[in-house]
């Protein structure tokens, strides 16, 4: 079997998006490609675990939106995604939650009535969030038993510091004291108008934007929005930890490096991905095909929302 032929692309077109802005101000980015019948719209609050005032409660609110809502319980929210073969997702990290629906354009108005009740309406039963917590105490009991979740724990905290907002791990019995009120007030509190962005693409007709922007305009408004303030880091250049009965061996390297805006930014990330990006990356040729090795290898650019001046 020949390898293919490279074949190097002599023109990349990206399309641009539009901004639009709702009647609360929340801001609505769209990527309009037609020739696709499938719409993506992520709904982008910053509601991340450092806006949190209890372990675990930022999560176990992005991951309960979709148990219940004022119309819908959990399951029925479940079968009707799936008879319209939309998709939900909810992603986290220290700064934003990442809401996101996939759905075909012609079931779109469907959809959209479900997004509704998942972003607005939502009720937090009390039986669900007894069996999430009890779920997610037991799996990072169980994560917590390997040497890359511990790694990537404790690279956090040399990074920023134990006590950091970017740098703290929680011990996973605070998971008992999570309550239904604590999840409703920090729902309260940050999935409002002001901590909020849509992104969507995909064939966004007029009909189809002002879908959104009506499920935009209902999101409550406050009078202040998330304090982005943030306490200094405290890194430190070594962390050794021992983890008893482990069979390998975890090893990460890392610094903070230049903001966004930064000229180098672009020209990093491409360097990064050829480094160790992907399968066939230089790293990952160099242990398995030069070495014949078979461990595992990347190397990643991790982006956060504050501004860091390196010593």
């Amino acid at each position: 079997m020949q390898q293919p032929k490279l074949t190097i692309p002599s023109k990349i077109e990206v399309p641009l998006s539009t901004r639009h802005q709702s009647r609360n101000g929340v801001d609505i980015h769209v990527i309009n490609t037609s020739e696709y019948e499938v719409i993506r719209v992520s709904f982008v609050f910053h509601a991340g675990t450092r806006s949190q005032q209890h372990p675990f409660v930022a999560s176990a609110t992005a991951n309960m939106l979709a148990e219940g809502s004022k119309d819908y319980t959990s399951q029925q929210l479940a079968e009707k995604l799936d008879y319209y073969g939309s998709y939900f997702d909810v992603n986290i990290d220290r700064d934003y939650v990442y809401i996101t629906f996939c759905s075909l354009k012609k079931f779109f108005t469907q959809t959209a009535e479900l997004i509704e009740q998942i972003i607005l309406y939502p009720i937090f039963p009390e039986k669900e969030v007894a069996t999430y917590c009890a779920k997610r105490r037991q799996q990072l009991t169980i994560e917590r038993r390997k040497v890359e979740t511990r790694a990537r724990e404790q690279f956090a905290q040399a990074i920023f510091g134990e006590d950091h907002p970017y740098g703290i791990s929680s011990d996973e019995k605070e998971y008992d004291s999570i309550t239904r009120v604590q999840i409703e007030n920090h729902y309260r509190r940050l999935y409002t108008a002001q901590n909020c962005m849509i992104v969507c693409s995909g064939s966004i007709s007029e009909d189809v934007l002002l879908q959104i922007s009506k499920i935009a305009e209902q999101i409550p408004s406050t009078a202040e929005c998330f304090n982005d303030q943030i306490p200094p880091f405290k890194p430190s250049h070594t962390n050794i930890v021992k983890h008893e009965g482990a069979l390998q061996s975890s090893i990460r390297m890392g610094r903070l490096l230049f903001p966004r805006t930064h000229p180098d930014f672009i020209p990093m990330q491409v360097l990064s991905t050829i480094l160790g990006g992907y399968f066939g990356s230089r790293l990952m040729q160099n242990l398995r095909e030069r070495n014949g090795f078979t461990y595992g290898v990347f190397s990643a650019m991790v982006s956060s929302s504050i501004r860091v001046i390196l010593p």
